[in-house]
């Protein structure tokens, strides 16, 4: 068992005055290959856990711009970032089509600060991206112990938040809120290994797309040589992730 990786990658950031502020634009650019193999020699494994060559190749750009503001007790960011990935999978040497991917993803972020007396208002608007690692999508099927393994999935998608977020405090008191969009989740599930009710795979999936709140606040009060501290704070989530389970996970395979 083997692994063998390349990596180039090139990044360039400007920086611009304009008006009461100022502009970072850039991109970014890199190239990776993954190269992930395994020659079993064990016949009494070589039928469960066969030998593979897993090859990944990845082309990644990405171009951004964002502007900075600063007026009086007003401070705003706002930016924008559009990034393009070309992922191509192989198995033995024969390129996968469903597993070889394009994404191409806009990801927007407001920020709005407003200073007041001796406190502050916040609003906030990002989404987030994360892509899962080549070993999350490698077809390979590892070895653990006798009766678990570990196992990749090459047909999970990148997973994204975006979230709104609102922040107010005043000397001592503070609450923040906010609210996420959650899309394609990644989460490890545990399943049956070839229907013998004994060996456990484990592999990532991709969830159903669920929201998330979170709301919080505290306040502190000081009095002599004594000081209180109160706080308190929910968070919940929709998501639905029921039975049958086998029949949600096939879904999300495909």
């Amino acid at each position: 068992m083997g692994d063998d990786y390349k990596l180039l990658a090139l990044k360039i950031i400007l920086t611009t005055p304009l008006w009461k502020g100022f502009i970072n634009y850039g991109g970014e650019y890199s190239h990776t290959q993954r190269e992930n193999y395994s020659l079993m020699h064990t016949i009494e494994y070589e039928e469960e856990l066969p030998s593979f060559d897993n090859k990944m190749i990845q082309q990644f750009a990405a171009g951004f711009l964002d502007y900075n503001l600063k007026m009086h007790d007003l401070s705003v960011k706002a930016g924008i970032r559009f990034e393009e990935v070309d992922f191509n999978y192989y198995i033995n040497g024969e390129k996968k089509q469903n597993q070889s991917k394009n994404y191409q993803n806009l990801l927007p972020q407001l920020l709005i600060n407003y200073e007041i007396n001796q406190g502050q208002l916040e609003l906030a608007f990002t989404k987030y991206l994360s892509r899962p690692s080549y070993e999350m999508l490698s077809s390979n099927v590892n070895y653990i112990t006798n009766y678990t393994r570990w196992g990749g999935n090459p047909f999970l998608v990148p997973a994204s938040k975006s979230e709104v977020s609102f922040t107010f405090s005043k000397r001592t008191f503070y609450f923040t809120s906010s609210y996420i969009r959650n899309k394609n989740q990644i989460f490890e599930i545990n399943e049956l290994y070839h229907n013998d009710n004994v060996t456990v795979l484990t592999k990532p999936i991709n969830l159903p797309d669920y929201n998330s709140f979170f709301i919080a606040s505290s306040y502190e009060y000081t009095k002599n040589i004594w000081t209180t501290t109160i706080e308190g704070g929910i968070q919940f989530q929709d998501l639905k992730y029921g039975l049958p389970q086998k029949n949600i996970i096939n879904r999300l395979d495909k």
